[in-house]
Order: C-alpha cells, then sequence, then structure tokens
C-alpha cells in the first residue's frame, strides 16, 4: 500500500491524473504468498486512484540479495495538459501555504523514528499505518482553486526554509514556513505533509 500511495501522491504534485503504477520485486528466493500480499496492497490503492497495475518485472536474484531480503519498487505514470501543470514556477510572496495532516510516519519516516527512539522503546503501531493517499483532497483543491505549487513532504520534514520548499514554492518561501499542518496524535510535526500554495 505504501508504495503505491507514495508514487501516486508524488506524480499528483506535477498537477497530473495517475494512469498507471508499474511494480519491481527482487529478493533472494521468491516467497509467492509474501508477493501476492505486496500486489494486492498495491492494487488497493490503485482502486482506490483509478489507477492501472499493470504489473512489471519479479526477479529471483539469490547472487545479489541475502536470506530473507526484498527489494519493492514501483513507477507511477500520469497525464496532465501542459497548461495545467503544477511546477511552482508562477509562485509569488502573499500565497497561501495550506498543509494536509499525515496519518502518521509514512513511507520514509524510519531515518525520523531512528534519529528520535535510538534504542529506546516505543509504540510499534504508530509504524504500521498504511502512506496516506491525497487524491481526493488534491482535486477537491483543484476544483476550487488556482494551486501553483505541491509538495509531498515525507519522513524527515525540514525545517523552514530549507530545499524542499524552496524547489516547491520558490526562493521567496525560504523562512516564510514555520508550521506546515498539525499533525495527528502520536505522529512527528510535519511528517509527511503534502503542502499546497494557492493564491488568496
Amino acid at each position: 500500500m505504501d508504495l503505491a500511495a507514495h508514487c501516486i501522491n508524488d506524480v499528483l504534485c506535477t498537477g497530473a491524473d495517475p494512469l498507471l503504477l508499474l511494480d519491481y520485486v527482487a529478493a533472494n528466493r521468491i516467497d509467492a504468498e509474501q508477493i501476492a500480499q505486496l500486489i494486492e496492497g498495491a492494487a488497493e490503492v490503485c482502486r482506490a486512484a483509478g489507477c492501472m497495475l499493470i504489473g512489471g518485472e519479479t526477479a529471483e536474484l539469490p547472487g545479489i540479495y541475502q536470506e530473507a531480503e526484498l527489494d519493492f519498487a514501483g513507477t507511477c505514470v500520469g497525464l496532465v495538459e501542459r497548461d495545467r501543470v503544477i511546477d511552482g514556477s508562477r509562485c509569488e510572496a502573499g500565497d497561501v501555504v495550506i498543509g494536509l495532516p499525515s496519518n502518521g510516519l509514512h513511507t520514509n519516516g524510519f531515518s525520523l523514528v531512528r534519529t528520535l527512539v535510538g534504542n529506546g522503546d516505543f509504540d510499534s503501531e504508530l509504524l504500521l499505518a498504511p502512506h496516506r493517499l491525497y487524491l481526493d483532497e488534491i482535486r477537491d483543491l483543484r476544483a476550487r482553486t488556482d494551486l501553483k505549487a505541491l509538495a509531498h513532504v515525507t519522513g524527515d520534514a525540514p525545517a523552514p526554509g530549507q530545499n524542499v520548499y524552496s524547489k516547491a514554492f520558490g526562493d521567496q518561501a525560504a523562512g516564510e514556513v514555520v508550521s506546515a499542518a498539525p499533525s495527528p496524535e502520536g505522529a512527528d510535526a510535519g511528517t509527511a505533509v503534502p503542502l499546497a500554495r494557492a493564491r488568496h
């Protein structure tokens, strides 16, 4: 689920509608039941997004992967009219930044977990929330306002003014973003929050 939602959210940030997801699975030894669970999770997200899961490659590589090691990767392809591409080039001072809350640590949050927790105890349930799909919220925002930039911020969210914000919103955004969005109970502030910049 995480892989598909993450890829689809990234495509949404360009203004595109997700069309298809291509997957790649590689392991020391292919466990058909494990692969079926991974694919069903991705398929569930694709169905929710109206996106086709068209398959990909499955590779058994005992000389490359350790026992019980597995790679699961994906690529999402979307379609957007050239004049509807969202790339941040139209951002200007005075635009409004909107943050959407995450439902947990999301796909890239594990470096943040290691930084915060180290070898200490923590609630492992925090790691199990599937990566949230933001498709409906982004489509609703696009129908109601002129979105100029989107950023799918995952994992260890940067401090205000760091590279991801200036890439998405232009150099004038540096130092302006103080708090991206409230995070749900138990999640770290600012993790996995896509940001929408709209004209007010």
